[in-house]
This record gives structure tokens, C-alpha cells and sequence, in this order.
């Protein structure tokens, strides 16, 4: 029954992603690529907001950290599909919210929408099915050693083999993600924000507290070590995280919405008053 009730989540976030789609101007008019990449572009910034609004209070010194690289695009902002684009990132987090916690969403989208006929053109991308990295993480957690409370992946993709990982974690020990610390790496800024928000979406959705998260858009090879490549990181803050949503509803999700339809000007301003 879950199943089905996640199938139709599924398509109806896929339609709204259409829509964002025959929002766009241009050539990229009815382009589900162009959709689904504006949309990420927004949701991580949507993402990164709500996280602050539950967790960062600068008047209490409890340990909590954001940080996020300053140039980071907004392309969105200039394309006028707000009002879409809120309505899909809803539907993403009530499909986020009705999946178990770090279910991989993104990869299998970001293969049928990006990378399907390019035989590894581009950045040569081949991402790892969903099932492949639930089975590799039922494969590593074979004890409990201090390993599992730290996780990184240096081509992270859109997080799936990471994500196979805390999955297998979270079913076998929830409270263990208190002290765990989560590392991820790509050369691909679009893969990097994609690895964050499918991670930071199911913390904010299942009420899950975890130690630490960072993302880091570099070459793993040539950059390694060098300053400047943390895209986005967080801590969570040492008291346990104030969170909206309330059990058996998604008001919290409804709050997202309203406040996802606004400029992120006005975002920041809702979310800090």
C-alpha cells in the first residue's frame, strides 16, 4: 500500500516538475532537463533556509553552524516560476515525508531526465541504482565500529551510495546519527547540491538530528586539502533540534510552500520574523 501511495507522490512530483517546465522562457520551454535543474537550484536554496529557521538561533550559543559558499548561483531568482517551482518542492517533501528516511529519490530522476542517451558524455557520469547502494551499505555496517559514524564519498553523485548507507543505519540504530558525521564531494556542483538536499530533506522531514554534514564541489584528485571547496556544511546544534512538523500532518511542509512562492528576499524576511 505504501508502495502505491509513494508511486502516485512520485508522478504527481513529476507532473509539477512538467509545469516548471512550460513555465520556462525560451529554449528551454517545456524542457523537463531545464525544470528539473532550476528546481534543484531552488530547493537547495529552500533547503538550506528551513534548516536554519529550525536549528540556528545567533542568540544562543548551543554549537549549531551553517555555512555556505557565497557565490553560489541563483538562477532561478530571474526566471519567474516561483509559484511552480513552491508547488513542486511541496510535493517533493510530502514525497520525502511518506518515503523512509534517506531514500534515494534523485538519482533515478537524474538519470532519466540528464544523463539517459549520453553514454558517459560530459563528466563521464554514471550514477549507482539505488538498490546497488542499499545492498553495498547492508554489505559495510557489519559491526559497530567507529566507521559507521563517519561516512564521506568522493564522487558523491546525487548521494545514492551514501544515502544506501544512513538507510541502513537509521533502520538499525536511529540515535546513532547524533554523532554522525557525513562527507560528501563531486566535481559537480549540480550533483553536490542534489547529495545535500536529499540528505538535509530527510533530516528536516523525519525529525532525524545528525551531528554534522558537509559538501565539499571540487576535483578529489587535484583539489584535495585546498581551501575554498566547502560548498555547504552544517552542525547541528548540542540541544535537541526544534522542528514544526508534528506528527500524522505536513504543516510544516504547507509553511515551506508559502514561504517557497516568495523571492528569497522575502523568505528571509518570513523566516525571521
Amino acid at each position: 500500500m505504501k508502495e502505491n501511495v509513494n508511486q502516485k507522490l512520485l508522478v504527481k512530483f513529476k507532473s509539477d516538475l512538467q509545469k516548471v517546465g512550460g513555465c520556462l522562457k525560451g529554449s528551454d520551454r517545456n524542457s523537463i532537463s531545464a525544470a528539473y535543474k532550476l528546481f534543484i537550484e531552488y530547493a537547495f536554496e529552500m533547503v538550506c533556509e528551513k534548516w536554519v529557521t529550525l536549528n540556528v538561533n545567533e542568540d544562543v550559543a548551543d554549537g549549531a553552524i551553517f555555512i555556505r559558499k557565497k557565490d553560489i548561483v541563483h538562477g532561478y531568482e530571474q526566471s519567474g516560476c516561483d509559484f511552480v517551482l513552491g508547488d513542486a518542492l511541496l510535493s517533493y517533501f510530502y514525497l520525502v515525508k511518506a518515503s523512509e528516511p534517506f531514500e534515494d529519490i534523485f538519482t533515478m530522476l537524474h538519470e532519466e531526465f540528464l544523463l539517459t542517451g549520453l553514454k558517459g558524455d560530459g563528466l563521464g557520469q554514471f550514477f549507482t541504482a539505488s538498490d546497488i547502494s542499499y545492498l553495498i551499505g547492508e554489505l559495510i555496517l557489519t559491526d559497530d565500529s567507529a566507521a559507521k559514524h563517519e561516512f564521506s564519498d568522493d564522487c558523491c553523485g546525487a548521494g545514492s551510495l551514501k544515502l544506501g548507507v544512513m538507510k541502513g543505519r537509521y533502520r538499525e540504530n536511529p540515535d546513532a546519527f547524533k554523532t554522525m558525521n557525513v562527507e560528501f564531494t563531486d566535481i559537480d556542483e549540480f550533483a553536490c547540491k542534489s547529495a545535500f538536499i536529499q540528505v538535509v530533506a530527510s533530516i528536516i522531514a523525519h525529525e532525524i538530528p545528525i551531528n554534522q554534514v558537509r559538501v565539499f564541489n571540487s576535483n578529489i584528485l587535484s583539489q584535495w586539502g585546498k581551501p575554498g571547496q566547502l560548498m555547504v556544511g552544517l552542525r547541528s546544534p548540542d540541544r535537541v533540534p526544534v522542528s514544526s512538523i508534528k506528527p500524522g500532518n505536513l504543516k510544516a511542509f504547507e509553511k515551506v510552500s508559502a514561504l517557497c512562492k516568495t523571492s528569497l528576499k522575502r523568505t528571509r524576511e518570513a523566516a525571521a520574523s
